[in-house]
């Protein structure tokens, strides 16, 4: 079990140096039982924690505010596909200037992000190590009056890239993450190359030095979620009691058994609305549209527009 927070690296260095001295001695002994096999691979498995736990410490230690650790398909040995490397950059400062922008501002798809943002959110590559081709990013240090980044924003930036780059996260959070800051083509573009090149993304901050991950797997699912119709519509055919109206705002009020649906009525069905009187039973042709809200987990908005509508006979039916 792994310390919640890492112990300092010269601490942990020094227990790592010592149990590698001691994991040399006892792999040099033939494994050729099941208990000897066993007892290896759980010393291999506290070996990947020790250096985990040197990896987070190192995180706590550095200037750098991000480190992405790279595996997968496009990393061979010590190097990493240019075009992945390339695209995933690129996409990541672009997630950082629109949050930046977003923060203070209401986004709007589309929106041309100020001079000014542009040019005070932009990070830097301060260096990388080839284990697992690791990334270290800086964000820009601006303080002062009107500073696009400042210390309380870039933490803001920090926690809204955790969630995105975290495959645990949660459709309701990434909706009011997505819809927020206007980042829907921009994340999407990134989580099609995650999922194209069979990436596997390790993000570490101070906040989370362990670090969090976005497999493949779990960019391939966003992208079918994001991709989703986010606006379904419906013809209902009603027999009802009309219960309220407007014919100046075209509103409508049609009380079928329990429930009341409202809403406006289109052209033809407000001529036809001036021939009834409250209290008619009708025959109503309703357009029920219902919106999605980037297709998560949350509520999903109903209306209802009059298409038409007819008196009905109560005795006949008709």
């Amino acid at each position: 079990m792994r310390p919640s927070e890492p112990r300092s690296i010269e601490a942990i260095k020094g227990q790592l140096d010592a149990f590698r001295k001691g994991n040399e001695l006892f792999l040099s002994f033939p494994l050729d039982d099941f208990a000897s096999q066993l007892a290896s691979e759980s010393i291999l498995a506290h070996e990947d924690a020790l250096t985990d736990e040197l990896r987070a410490a190192e995180v706590l230690g550095s200037t750098d505010d991000i480190e992405l650790s790279l595996t997968g398909m496009p990393v061979h040995e010590h190097s990493v596909a240019a075009d992945f490397l390339g695209i995933l950059l690129s996409g990541l400062q672009d997630l950082v200037k629109l949050v930046s922008f977003g923060i203070k501002h209401i986004s709007l798809i589309g929106e041309e992000i100020p001079e000014k943002v542009l040019k005070e959110s932009k990070m830097m590559v301060t260096g990388w190590s080839a284990s697992s081709f690791t990334v270290k990013i800086k964000l820009p240090e601006l303080e002062g009056i009107g500073a696009v980044f400042s210390a309380d924003r870039r933490e803001k930036v920090l926690r809204c890239l955790e969630e995105l780059f975290w495959d645990d996260a949660s459709d309701r959070e990434l909706t009011g993450l997505v819809t927020k800051y206007a980042i829907k083509s921009t994340y999407k573009k990134l989580l099609r190359n995650v999922a194209t090149h069979k990436a596997t993304i390790q993000l570490r901050t101070k906040h989370k030095p362990y670090g969090i991950r976005l497999t493949s797997e779990r960019a391939k699912e966003r992208i079918t979620w994001m991709d989703e119709p986010e606006e379904e519509t419906n013809s209902l055919i009603l027999i009802g009691q009309l219960i309220g109206g407007n014919l100046e705002s075209r509103q409508f009020y049609l009380k079928v058994g329990e429930i009341t649906y409202s809403g406006k009525a289109l052209k033809e069905a407000h001529e036809q609305m001036r021939s009834f009187k409250l209290g008619d039973t009708v025959k109503a042709l309703l357009k029920e549209t219902t919106r999605y809200r980037r297709r998560a987990q949350v509520e999903p908005t109903v209306t209802y527009k009059l298409e038409s509508i007819i008196r009905m006979d109560v005795e006949t039916g008709n």
